[in-house]
């Protein structure tokens, strides 16, 4: 039994690490097979789910569509395929699939939330989110965790918030495998890492730059992290040296690529960016003024913004 017992205690960080890496922001499974592609617009108030293998006839394989007003920016799923997302208009609303049919089963939304402008979301497996808050004025954003099963019009579990976070503009979120928070920083052209119980009035354990105006941010399985720069239409790829340390060692450009928004990678390691219009798929390790390999078109009049991969 000891000798067990032993087993598990080394086996267990990583059952949590294998598990913990199902979140959009975090690793994929080894096959994008059976992946599907999440995509919020805005403007049609839905969101769009797409299969991860692709071609020219690719059609949605389903729809959320969001009542008036909302306007979903973001979205993230936990380790049940819950689907959670964040609308501009101040709310977040959870979705779960049943029967081919989306039912919502969580509303976070009033003024207790603090929830006024959100540009992004991110899910942990426990079904707990976090929130890149624009705030009520300009550049004074907050993140706002919420812990997983809350619903209505509740206060934030805890807020990340003050001069010294240096949170002005957060437009994008990511968690990676040990809960570290990434903060993109649109007006201080910065990721912000934040360690996983960060609260309050408290600096970052890390920043990652330079960036150009930084949109969204996503963590590979390897702690790599990439992210849509608005500022001059690239993606930033900070690969991980070490313990809170990231050196830039690649960027995408050219002019294929135009107002990247959602970034992510798939299973295969193919980078997918969302920009107007289309979701660019691009080869494992791409850098410079590459090609996609494939596009996703999704029509002139159809921008998307968020994107996850799950």
């Amino acid at each position: 039994m000891q000798k067990r017992f032993r087993f598990f205690l080394r086996i267990f960080p990583s059952i949590l690490f294998i598990a913990a890496a199902a979140a959009c922001s975090r690793r994929h499974p080894a096959s994008a097979l059976a992946q599907n592609i999440y995509l919020t617009i805005p403007d049609k108030r839905t969101i769009a789910i797409f299969p991860s293998e692709i071609t020219e006839s690719t059609r949605p394989l389903a729809r959320i569509v969001e009542d008036p007003p909302d306007r979903p920016v973001d979205v993230s799923l936990d380790l049940a395929r819950e689907i959670f997302v964040a609308n501009v208009n101040g709310n977040v609303k959870a979705y779960r699939e049943h029967n081919h049919r989306f039912i919502r089963i969580h509303v976070i939304e009033g003024p207790n939330t603090r929830l006024v402008r959100p540009q992004a979301i991110t899910v942990d497996i426990a079904g707990s989110f976090f929130v890149a808050e624009a705030g009520e004025t300009p550049g004074h954003g907050r993140i706002e965790w919420f812990s997983g099963g809350l619903n209505g019009n509740v206060p934030p579990t805890r807020v990340i918030s003050g001069p010294h976070t240096g949170i002005t503009n957060p437009t994008g979120i990511a968690l990676d495998g040990s809960g570290r928070i990434y903060v993109a920083d649109e007006t201080s052209n910065k990721v912000l890492v934040f360690d996983s119980d960060a609260e309050g009035d408290i600096a970052p354990a890390a920043t990652i730059s330079p960036l150009h105006s930084p949109q969204r941010v996503f963590v590979d399985q390897l702690l790599n992290v990439y992210v849509s720069n608005k500022g001059d239409d690239t993606i930033s790829i900070f690969q991980n040296e070490g313990p809170a340390s990231w050196n830039l060692s690649a960027t995408l450009n050219g002019g294929v690529l135009h107002d990247p928004r959602g970034v992510a990678t798939d299973g295969t390691g193919r980078i997918l960016v969302a920009a107007p219009g289309e979701v660019l798929f691009f080869a494992p390790n791409s850098k410079g003024a590459v090609q996609p390999t494939a596009i996703l078109s999704l029509g002139a009049q159809i921008d998307p913004m968020g994107l996850c991969i799950h």
